[in-house]
């Protein structure tokens, strides 16, 4: 019996998907040589009455935003994504306002600000908010998005057109009132587009990197569903994306609008159902993939490659679970190469490898890069390209290990 009990409807959480034990916080760097990282338990359970996938230590977020180290504006790929996205939004609407929870560093902001919108941003990391650009079309929130926070938005500035959250429904641990403050932000009118990492392809896939401590939860469309109903919301479409190894954009309405549901909302909750989404066997499933995947790439990079030079590309978040999880340090792989400034000189999380800059590649000459961030491997592996002058090779963690 266990006395944790389900993040959205309370009930007792029994069913494990993983546990991985102790973790360090993903994009929290230290400085020193030799530095010691806190770790926490993580570990990952499924509520087989609503299905939401959770967390069960919910780690305190100014613990995780205190000193925060993730720029969205690095990636190639998500910028293009997100130019996308404003343009499918602004080519008919004019003068429009737009509110954004997670701004990061405005990248998305940005350019609906050239677009002449009005732009609202909420985001919690101080180091972040402070190294922004000053454009007086950006009003920025320093605060983690809640419901009071949601009431003094719309006192301040009334509803926005559109309310917009990439990657951060997953990020809120107090869910309920996450979502209370969501339905506060709408009128019969606005829109509201929301996009996360999408459960149904990590599960299928074994994709465990993308499970670390900044998420507390992990949606598919079937439990998102009975979330937003709850707080008299409705998804009226949906989109899948490719972006960060397999995404989901729902579209999100007050209950009472006239927007009529989509067919392609009704052919997702069947096939997730059809995929065995409320079945424990699914998730056991992907248990077995884990095992799997960590032996097979232990054995590449502890043995197999034992006696070339290894090194990393992309101090991102999923590596840090990747790494920590296969218990990887300095002697398997000699640096992370990340094009962050922030983050160059600095210890990767519990691994005491160092971050170093691009320009140490070609001094080096590593004879195989592990590119963490494998999700955006194509726009990596054109950058480093020049990696066969010297007859380097890439290694793919996922969706399964190869080397190229």
């Amino acid at each position: 019996m266990t006395n944790i009990k389900c993040s959205f409807c309370k009930n007792p959480l029994r069913t494990d998907l993983v546990n991985f034990k102790k973790i360090p916080i993903a994009n929290y760097y230290k400085k020193i040589i030799n530095p010691t990282f806190t770790k926490y338990n993580l570990q990952i359970k499924v509520c087989k009455k609503c299905l939401l996938v959770q967390s069960t230590n919910k780690i305190h977020p100014k613990k995780i935003y205190k000193n925060y180290f993730y720029k969205s504006n690095y990636s190639k790929t998500w910028k293009k994504h997100c130019k996308k996205l404003v343009e499918e939004i602004s080519s008919n609407n004019k003068n429009k306002k737009v509110l954004e929870i997670g701004s990061n560093d405005n990248t998305l902001l940005e350019m609906f600000s050239q677009k002449k919108w009005s732009c609202i941003g909420v985001e919690p990391a101080t180091n972040i908010v402070k190294t922004n650009k000053k454009n007086k079309n950006i009003k920025i929130y320093n605060e983690f998005f809640s419901k009071k926070l949601s009431k003094n938005i719309i006192d301040k500035h009334g509803y926005s057109d559109y309310i917009i959250g990439t990657n951060v429904i997953a990020h809120a641990p107090d869910i309920c009132d996450f979502f209370k403050g969501l339905s506060n932000l709408f009128n019969s009118k606005n829109v509201g587009i929301f996009e996360f990492q999408y459960l149904l392809p990590m599960i299928r896939g074994g994709f465990y990197d993308t499970i670390y401590h900044e998420h507390y939860f992990y949606h598919s469309l079937t439990n998102l569903n009975k979330i937003l109903n709850k707080y008299d919301l409705k998804v009226y479409n949906i989109k899948k994306l490719d972006i960060h190894s397999g995404s989901l954009r729902i579209y999100v309405v007050k209950k009472n609008s006239e927007i009529k549901t989509s067919v392609q909302k009704n052919k997702l909750l069947n096939y997730e159902y059809k995929s065995g989404i409320n079945k424990i066997k699914t998730y056991k499933l992907f248990k077995e993939k884990v095992e799997k995947h960590k032996k097979d790439l232990n054995f590449l990079l502890k043995n197999k490659l034992k006696k070339n030079l290894v090194c990393a590309y992309g101090a991102a978040a999923k590596g840090n679970t990747l790494l920590n999880v296969l218990q990887i340090n300095q002697t398997h792989i000699e640096c992370i190469f990340d094009k962050s400034n922030l983050k160059n000189k600095l210890i990767f999380p519990g691994t005491g490898i160092p971050i170093a800059n691009l320009s140490l590649i070609k001094k080096i000459k590593p004879d195989y890069i592990l590119i963490l961030p494998w999700n955006i491997q194509k726009e990596i592996r054109d950058e480093l390209k020049f990696i066969k002058e010297w007859n380097g090779k890439f290694i793919i963690p996922f969706p399964k290990i190869k080397i190229i």
